[in-house]
């Protein structure tokens, strides 16, 4: 992913692909929600637009690092944004804290 993002440094999604691995469970050598957050909010920042599946992304990594609240907000702007499903549930999930 670092390759990948001094090659498109521009591209949101690569900064977006990138939270997962860095929020991966399995992936304890690596893992840094820290490092998650942090890309996710670079990914947004990078988009002309406030787009669902980012906005999704900064709130997996905001609940991760124990940022509850700010991850229901940003995945009610998703929500309002998207009649994607798993929007929804995401919202639900970090509504009820599990």
């Amino acid at each position: 992913y670092e390759k990948a993002m001094a090659l498109v440094p521009e591209n949101p999604f690569v900064y977006n692909s990138a939270v997962y691995f860095y929020l991966d469970e399995d992936n304890r050598a690596f893992r840094s929600p820290a490092t998650a957050l942090a890309l996710a909010r670079k990914a947004l920042s990078l988009s002309s637009e406030r787009l669902p599946i980012l906005l999704d992304t900064l709130a997996e990594a905001c609940y991760a690092n124990g940022r509850k609240a700010e991850a229901v907000q940003c995945a009610e702007e998703a929500v309002s944004l998207s009649s994607l499903s798993v929007f929804k549930r995401n919202l639900e999930r970090f509504r009820k804290g599990n």
